[in-house]
């Protein structure tokens, strides 16, 4: 199913006009043949007629997320949705959410006034003087007041400390929300970021695919066996060769929502190591071949590949070939996946030759 902004749109504005479908004026008892035809019209509106549970768990999902903006602020990532959702507030059972109880020590004003008092005792921060410490401590809570101890005051900076040390290693949000700014000057004095295994582990694969351009310039299949065993030696076969496929397929998806959406990513500051693929990803690389100047086609230039035994240009397709019309048994259903979904079927279907070719696959029997 269409998963565009434009589609989703028209769903809401379908369903918009049929107030039986969300108002909960009536029974749903009293108004279930009002509701299933209703559904009917809206499929019949978007021309998808046969698709009318498709469309109701689309709608119950699109209805779910509205009502989680409204308990807890979750915004959905199709700009402006809830302002055309605003419809169905009315009709939406919220109940408002309990504050919860911040303790005085955990609230930002209180952590600013520990920071600036902490400040001015260098002892308590850069790893000198460690016998002044306890005196300094017990400075920073009279300071403080409210019954503040030296303890408890050490304690509530600790946290803050390992809080500000993740901030700025993996990007996560400083505690309390705020607090960073007031921080700054704790940065000659905290230790480089250690770079992760998992981090480790992503920059070398990226840095190793980024030496075979045919795994990601679209010249060839992304699937290409013989350039994957090769990745996989280099990096020492820590995972199989699927595992690589399937790392590498994730990282890059990630990667093109990143350029779409500015999410970010994970292990955080991987997508600094991905910059090369801008000129390929979707949005930045064209997709079809461009017309020179005498009006021909210029197609890419590139190898042939080997295709089931025969060598084939990789741009033409032999339909008397039979291993051909197998593969374009696949061709309507592909028609209709996203981009996600092919990687997925690309990848499951790497797995299944393998596992035959190799002899792994056992028939089950059923009775």
């Amino acid at each position: 199913m269409d998963t565009s902004v434009e589609f989703t749109y028209a769903l809401i504005e379908a369903v918009r006009k049929r107030p039986v479908l969300f108002s909960d004026a009536l029974n749903f008892s009293k108004r279930r043949p009002q509701y299933a035809a209703a559904w009917v019209e809206v499929a019949k509106d978007l021309d998808l007629e046969d698709h009318v549970a498709s469309l109701k768990e689309r709608w119950r999902v699109i209805r779910c997320a509205h009502g989680r903006y409204l308990r807890v602020g979750y915004r959905m990532q199709v700009p402006g949705i809830h302002d055309k959702l605003s419809f169905l507030n009315p009709h939406m059972d919220i109940k408002p959410k309990e504050p919860k109880d911040i303790k005085p020590e955990d609230s930002l004003e209180y952590a600013i006034k520990l920071v600036n008092y902490v400040r001015q005792y260098p002892c308590l921060y850069d790893g000198s003087n460690a016998f002044a410490r306890p005196e300094a401590w017990e400075a920073v809570a009279a300071k403080l007041g409210g019954g503040a101890t030296a303890e408890n005051s050490m304690l509530t900076w600790k946290k803050i400390h390992y809080y500000y040390k993740f901030h700025l290693q993996k990007g996560y949000i400083a505690k309390p929300k705020g607090i960073a700014p007031y921080l700054a000057f704790l940065r000659p004095f905290m230790e480089e970021p250690v770079e992760n295994m998992e981090f480790s582990l992503a920059r070398e694969l990226i840095e190793t695919v980024q030496q075979y351009p045919a795994l990601y310039d679209g010249t060839q299949s992304g699937q290409n066996i013989v350039l994957w065993n090769e990745v996989a030696q280099r990096l020492g076969n820590v995972f199989s060769v699927e595992t690589y496929i399937t790392k590498w397929a994730w990282m890059r998806g990630k990667y093109e929502r990143h350029l779409k959406t500015e999410s970010k990513m994970v292990p955080c500051g991987i997508e600094g190591h991905l910059t090369f693929l801008n000129a390929f990803v979707a949005g930045f690389a064209r997709k079809t071949p461009l017309p020179s100047s005498d009006g021909q086609i210029v197609r890419p230039v590139g190898k042939a590949v080997p295709a089931t035994g025969r060598w084939v240009d990789r741009l033409h397709v032999d339909e008397s070939d039979p291993d051909a019309q197998f593969l374009l048994t696949f061709l309507e259903l592909m028609t209709k996946m996203s981009e996600s979904q092919k990687r997925q079927f690309r990848i499951g279907a790497v797995k299944a030759s393998r596992a035959v070719l190799d002899g792994v696959v056992r028939r089950k029997v059923v009775k």
